[in-house]
């Protein structure tokens, strides 16, 4: 649907759109563009796993999981920061995305993907010290599949709709059920473990939410840079309150460590979702996040045996294969039956 001459993007409640132009080549790739899409969606799952390892120890490091999140977003901020203001590209999509804040067009709510990304992080330095990163990307898969459904069915915060075929639908499940297959056998029935990966099940499910939230920013602004700058700004700010807040409570600074590669979590993370957001625009949420945990899975396994100097079980390597197929079959040309 256009206006004007303009393609339209939903903005989520009956009737309402708004003029953002978006690119012929956004709403239909070519099928080289889908394939790089994927490879690359792929790639950053793969850092996301080297990041929750880095922000892992990091926080296990300082004994002080705040500290870790908080540092990881500062210094992606700081990155991504240098990055945007010195572009004129970036400093024009500061001012654009200030004055449609201000303006309240499009809703303010948009802006604030990067809390959900502070959760992500915070999941990672809390967590993965004790289930490892494999069984970290089981509960991070979950939540991302159900809701990479939800997002793309529904069109939130205007991205393309895609209608659940049986290809997406069964590459989901067997995404879903190849994760678990590939993280079940750590699992020892622990209560406490069991309770902790509530938390990057939590993450996972946000985490569709903000590539969408922030490919919107992007959109808007036509500007991946300051699309990142706006998530890493928000989620720092949250992740600082929380954390004056812990250092007022208990009068106990952190200690941080001497290793220096402990703290690239963070330009790491600018890297992933600096690419999300221009990925999502071309694959929709649910595609790029199978092939991210392609990405995960494969990585996680790799981290994991190097870390804890032990090779992955059979069913994990079934696990990661079966991974690959999902997404394989998801990628699929799409049929002309869709689920309704």
């Amino acid at each position: 649907m256009s206006i004007g001459g303009r393609d339209s993007i939903a903005v989520p409640g009956p009737g309402r759109m708004i003029g953002v132009s978006q690119s012929s080549a956004e709403q239909h790739p070519s099928r080289v563009v889908v394939v790089l899409s994927v490879l690359g969606a792929v790639a950053c799952g793969a850092l996301v796993a080297v990041q929750s390892r880095l922000n892992g120890d990091l926080g296990t490091r300082s004994a002080d999981r705040l500290f870790a999140a908080v540092v990881s977003f500062g210094v992606g901020l700081l990155l991504i920061g240098l990055v945007t203001i010195g572009r004129r590209s970036g400093r024009a999509g500061l001012r654009t995305a200030w004055q449609s804040f201000r303006s309240g067009t499009p809703p303010r709510w948009l802006f604030f993907g990067g809390l959900f990304g502070a959760v992500t992080v915070l999941s990672q330095t809390i967590t993965v010290g004790v289930l490892g990163v494999a069984m970290f990307t089981v509960a991070l898969v979950a939540g991302q599949v159900l809701s990479g459904l939800i997002v793309d069915r529904t069109g939130f915060a205007g991205v393309l709709r895609k209608p659940l075929t049986p290809n997406r639908v069964l590459g989901a499940g067997l995404t879903v059920a190849a994760a678990l297959l590939a993280g079940i056998p750590q699992l020892r029935g622990e209560a406490t473990v069991l309770l902790l990966l509530l938390l990057p099940f939590l993450a996972g499910c946000l985490n569709s939410f903000q590539f969408a939230m922030n490919g919107r920013i992007r959109l808007l602004t036509h500007s991946a840079p300051t699309a990142t700058t706006v998530n890493f700004t928000v989620g720092l700010l949250a992740l600082l309150i929380a954390f004056g807040g812990k250092l007022l409570a208990t009068g106990r600074p952190p200690t941080p460590p001497a290793e220096w590669w402990l703290y690239l979590g963070g330009a790491i993370g600018v890297l992933v979702i600096g690419a999300n957001t221009v990925l999502v625009r071309h694959i929709g949420v649910l595609l790029l996040l199978m092939a991210t945990i392609a990405g995960q899975v494969l990585a996680s396994l790799i981290i994991d045996a190097l870390f804890f100097h032990h090779a992955p079980p059979l069913s994990t390597l079934i696990g990661a294969a079966i991974t690959m197929i999902g997404v394989l079959v998801a990628a699929a040309p799409k049929r002309r039956v869709a689920i309704d």
